[in-house]
């Protein structure tokens, strides 16, 4: 049994109208918001990158004389061979280059192994435990070889 629901006609003609204005509108509106967010993560895309750069140029000022630091002292480590004499002489190059804490110079052969040492400018002798292959500044630097390298902060085994 089919019934037929009468309505007046000023409705159909409304609802004929209505119906899919509302939902070009939506379709339009969907459109106009997935278009504009997309647009919006561009740009800030691009807003974090040119910030990002700027701020790469700014660390790169500031742990500039770090870094010069740490390529005159591996340059230095080179030629120096004897662990007491590279002591020495990285001990009197920390003293002339007060931006930088302390230098470390380790053997890639472990420090209690022959020909393997392990050297601090501020002549700190760590425990006979202690393997600086097992630090991050010593991973780090191995696996990027002729670059300077920053490590995430750590507890400097020297204060335990």
């Amino acid at each position: 049994m089919n019934r037929k629901i009468n309505r007046p006609l000023s409705i159909q003609i409304l609802l004929l109208g209505i119906v899919p204005l509302f939902a070009v509108s939506l379709a339009l509106g969907g459109a106009f918001y997935f278009t504009m967010q997309s647009q919006i993560n561009a740009d800030l895309k691009k807003e974090i990158s040119l910030n990002m750069q700027s701020l790469n140029k700014e660390v790169y000022i500031l742990f500039s004389p770090s870094i010069e630091v740490t390529k005159n002292s591996a340059t230095i480590a080179q030629y120096v061979n004897e662990p007491k004499e590279l002591t020495k002489t990285l001990s009197e190059f920390l003293s002339n280059n007060k931006q930088a804490y302390d230098i470390y110079y380790a053997t890639v052969i472990p420090r209690n192994q022959k020909n393997g040492y392990f050297c601090s400018a501020d002549g700190w002798i760590p425990d006979p435990d202690w393997n600086p292959l097992e630090r991050g500044w010593y991973t780090a630097a191995v696996t990027n070889p002729e670059q300077t390298v920053f490590t995430d902060p750590y507890i400097y085994a020297e204060t335990k």
